[in-house]
């Protein structure tokens, strides 16, 4: 998909943009640019950058695409390598592999070519090489003319206020530590997992109810809304662990509905935003507009193409018309 963009007419991504009232540059297409990068600015980067063909950077973008599509996958196969748990002859193995015991040569061999390369290069130097060369380029993101920095880094950072560039950072980072939670606490228990994703949604709540990092309200409030079901799951979850709750006829059947419904009004909630956002580009008003001025906004939308149609048929009647009277008067002539 990232690939076929390149071929994705330069007009469109122009019309995307001035729809989105700048938030989708245009240099986020493939397409070549004339405008020239200030190289005294850019760097050494920035010639590359600048030198380098539509192809070329189709492919990193692709890369970046894949790495963070399957980072959650490699960092739990990466984690569960330090996941023991012991057994009734006092001693511990490998959970996914019971026959691998724990601190033998075997499991000491697989952690220092596997797991410890994987923790640092992968698990830790993703977030942290995304955060720092996005803080190396801070300068050209958000610069007024197009840079090659946009082209290639656009779908990272262009949907957050600027001075929280690198919230995506922040992101990969909580998902590491629930991977993390959800792999080293499986000794421990469910109650313990879940104790621990629950106390870091809470820390991520906070977070972002305090530094609204996204650049739209929109984006903003539905992101606090996704956290507060995520964490009324959790909490839900572990009710039905508790002996009390247990006992009380019908309690895990309530807590079931209780949580389809919290994650179904968030839904439809999503649904309701993407319908009313695509709404109003289509009718050319603000987002944040009242119902009222929406209202208004469509009636004269079906009043104008209303006009438009019947002006057409009307049209179309009289050309019709004349062509049929020009057709008469040929077949008197020839006569």
């Amino acid at each position: 998909a990232i690939a076929a963009s390149s071929l994705v007419p330069k007009r469109w991504i122009d019309q995307l943009s001035r729809r989105t009232r700048g938030m989708v540059p245009t240099a986020v297409s493939i397409h070549e640019h004339e405008e020239r990068e200030d190289k005294s600015q850019a760097g050494a980067a920035g010639a590359v950058f600048a030198s380098s063909s539509p192809m070329t950077r189709t492919a990193v973008v692709s890369l970046l695409v894949t790495l963070f599509t399957i980072y959650p996958t490699v960092m739990q196969e990466t984690l569960l390598l330090f996941s023991c748990t012991e057994l009734d002859d006092d001693k511990s193995y490998l959970l996914e592999s019971m026959d691998l015991e724990c601190g033998s040569s075997r499991h000491a061999a697989a952690v220092a070519s596997l797991g410890v390369p994987g923790l640092i290069l992968y698990v830790v130097g993703i977030p942290a090489g995304l955060t720092a060369l996005l803080w190396w380029r801070r300068a050209d993101l958000h610069a007024p003319e197009p840079r090659r920095a946009q082209e290639l880094m656009w779908f990272v950072y262009g949907d957050y206020n600027p001075r929280f560039f690198y919230w995506e950072g922040c992101l990969m980072l909580r998902k590491a530590l629930v991977v993390a939670f959800t792999v080293t606490m499986i000794p421990y228990g469910v109650e313990m997992q879940a104790h621990m994703v629950l106390g870091l949604l809470i820390v991520s709540f906070a977070a972002q109810i305090a530094l609204q990092p996204y650049a739209a309200p929109l984006v903003n409030t539905l992101e606090s809304a996704a956290l507060g079901v995520l964490m009324l799951t959790f909490w839900v979850g572990l009710l039905n662990y508790d002996e009390t709750v247990r006992g009380v006829p019908a309690a895990g059947e309530f807590l079931s509905v209780v949580v389809f419904l919290a994650n179904l009004a968030f839904v439809a909630a999503c649904f309701a935003a993407y319908s009313r956002a695509s709404l109003a580009s289509r009718l050319g008003v603000d987002e944040n507009a009242s119902l009222r001025e929406f209202a208004g906004a469509l009636l004269d939308a079906v009043y104008y193409y209303s006009r438009t149609s019947s002006s057409s048929g009307r049209g179309s009647m009289k050309k019709k018309r004349t062509k049929e009277e020009a057709a008469t008067t040929s077949g008197e002539e020839d006569v």
